[in-house]
């Protein structure tokens, strides 16, 4: 594959107070950056950013791509 579709983020600001802090908006950003690049939700384990429904509990937010997504990711843009 050596072309890339274009791809719009777009973060709906009515929805703001649903984010009212900077981890919050953080995971955010990275659930929909994932979505960009072809990650879907994951719902069988409790981390990362792609995980949906989100929040693991109300104090713990992943703003970061984990191990798994990271190797999906390196088999979609890096085959071996």
């Amino acid at each position: 594959m050596n072309y890339c579709y274009p791809q719009m983020l777009y973060l709906n600001d009515y929805h703001r107070a649903n984010y009212p802090d900077q981890a919050r908006k953080e995971a955010l950003v990275c659930h929909e950056l994932g979505h960009t690049m072809g990650l879907a939700h994951r719902s069988t384990t409790p981390i990362g950013c792609m995980r949906n429904p989100p929040i693991v509990s109300s104090s713990t937010y992943y703003s970061r791509p984990q191990a798994h997504d990271i190797m999906h990711l390196e088999y979609f843009y890096w085959p071996q």
